[in-house]
C-alpha cells in the first residue's frame, strides 16, 4: 500500500494540519496510559507490605511531604491517585477516540462531495465510456468503505500502536526479558496470522469490488427498464442475475470479519497463561510474596492494556488489506480526472443573430466510432 500518495489525493492541506494535531494527542494519551499503569504497581506493593513506606525511597519522601499520620491514610490517597489517573486515562482515551471518529466520519461527506464534483465537471464524452452504475457505487459504496474500512481502521490502528509502544518501554525499563518475551509472543503471534491471511484478504478485497459493482449494474438496469421487463415478464432473470454477487458479496464480507476477530480469543488465552508463566518464573527467580504480587498487577493490568490494543492494530490492518482497493478505485478516480475549484454555470457565449446561422461541411464522430454527421450542411435565415 503506497498509502501516502493516497492520502496527498484525499486530503486538504487544512485536513492534513488536523490529522497532525490528532497525532499529538495520541502521543499524550500514550504517556497517559504509561502513567496510569506504572501506578498500580507502587499501591499493591504497599497494599502487600505497608512497611514498604518506609523502606522505599520515593514512597517514604511523599509519606513525609504531605504529613500523613498513618499508613492506612497514605493507602487511601495511593488508591485515589491511582484510580484518579485510571479515569483520566479512559476519559482522554475517549475523547481522543471520538475527535479520530468525528473527522473521520467528515471526510466520508467531504470525499463524496469531491467525488461527486469531479464527476459532475467531465465532459459529455466521460460518461459514454463510464457505467453510471460504477459511478454510483463510488459515490455511495466505495467512499463509505474507504473511509470506514481504511482511513477510520488505520488512524485508530496508529493510536493504539503508540498506546503499545509506550506501555512495551515502560515495562522493559521495569523488566526487559520479560518485557520482550510479552512482545515476542503476542506480537509474534498476530505477525504470523496476518503474515498468512493477508493475501486471501487483498483477493477478497478486489473481488468486493467487482461483486458491489455486478450488483450496481444489476439493481440499475433493472429499475430503469422496469416497463421492458414487466412486459417481457423477466423478473426471475434478474434476480438469479443478482443473487450470486450478492451472496458472493456476503460471503466475502463475512470471511473478512473473521479473519479481524478471531485470533482474538486464542491470544486472549496466551495471554492468561503468560500471567501464570510470569508467577512460575518470579518465584524461580527467588522473589518473595510481597514482591510478586505488585508485579503481577502491573503486568495484569498492562495485559488488559496491551490485548485490546494489539487486536484493534491487527484488526484494523486486515480491516484495511481488505477494503484498499476500494481506495484505490477512488483514488484513481480522483488522480485522473480534472476537477475545478469553482463550477461555471454561465459559460455561453452570446451570439447576435443579423441574417442567419450558417453551417458548413461539418463531421463528429465519438472516440473509436463511426462518424455522427459527414460534411453536413445547414442555414436558417
Amino acid at each position: 500500500m503506497n498509502l501516502y500518495k493516497d492520502i496527498e489525493i484525499l486530503f486538504s492541506k487544512k485536513e492534513k494540519k488536523k490529522i497532525l494535531l490528532l497525532f499529538f494527542g495520541i502521543i499524550i494519551m500514550g504517556l497517559i496510559e504509561v502513567a496510569g499503569v506504572a501506578s498500580i504497581a507502587p499501591f499493591m506493593a504497599v497494599v502487600s507490605n505497608p512497611d514498604i513506606i518506609q523502606e522505599n525511597e520515593y514512597l517514604s519522601i511523599l509519606y513525609s511531604y504531605f504529613n500523613f499520620d498513618s499508613s492506612n491514610s497514605f493507602l487511601l490517597s495511593l488508591g485515589i491517585l491511582v484510580l484518579s489517573l485510571l479515569v483520566i486515562s479512559n476519559a482522554y482515551t475517549a475523547f481522543i477516540t471520538w475527535q479520530i471518529t468525528y473527522f473521520v466520519k467528515m471526510q466520508n461527506h467531504h470525499l463524496s462531495m469531491k467525488l461527486l464534483k469531479s464527476y459532475l465537471m467531465q465532459p459529455y464524452l466521460f460518461f459514454l465510456n463510464r457505467n453510471t452504475a460504477d459511478l454510483g457505487k463510488n459515490i455511495l459504496v466505495e467512499v463509505g468503505r474507504s473511509i470506514e474500512g481504511v482511513i477510520l481502521p488505520i488512524m485508530l490502528t496508529l493510536s493504539k500502536c503508540i498506546v503499545t509502544i509506550c506501555i512495551l518501554i515502560f515495562l522493559i525499563f521495569v523488566d526487559p526479558a520479560l518485557a520482550l518475551a510479552i512482545l515476542l509472543v503476542l506480537g509474534g503471534a498476530y505477525l504470523v496470522i496476518f503474515k498468512l491471511v493477508k493475501n486471501r484478504l487483498a483477493n477478497i478485497g478486489k473481488r468486493t469490488v467487482a461483486m458491489i459493482l455486478a450488483r450496481f449494474k444489476i439493481a440499475n438496469e433493472a429499475m430503469s427498464g422496469i416497463k421492458d421487463l414487466k412486459l417481457s415478464n423477466n423478473e426471475s432473470e434478474f434476480i438469479r442475475r443478482f443473487e450470486e454477487p450478492s451472496e458472493n458479496l456476503a460471503q466475502f464480507s463475512a470471511q473478512s470479519s473473521l479473519i479481524s476477530t478471531l485470533p482474538r480469543y486464542a491470544l486472549e488465552a496466551i495471554a492468561f497463561g503468560g500471567i501464570v508463566s510470569i508467577v512460575i518464573y518470579l518465584i524461580l527467580i527467588g522473589k518473595q510474596g510481597s514482591e510478586v504480587v505488585p508485579i503481577i498487577s502491573l503486568y495484569a493490568l498492562a495485559g488488559y492494556r496491551l490485548m485490546p490494543a494489539l487486536q484493534q492494530i491487527y484488526a484494523g490492518i486486515t480491516g484495511a488489506k481488505y477494503n484498499y482497493p476500494a481506495l484505490k478505485t477512488l483514488v484513481e478516480d480522483l488522480r485522473s480526472l480534472s476537477t475545478s475549484e469553482e463550477i461555471d454555470n454561465d459559460n455561453t457565449v452570446e451570439i447576435n443573430l443579423i441574417e442567419k446561422i450558417e453551417v458548413k461541411s461539418l463531421s463528429f464522430s465519438y472516440p473509436k466510432g463511426d462518424n455522427i454527421l459527414k460534411d453536413f450542411n445547414l442555414k436558417i435565415d
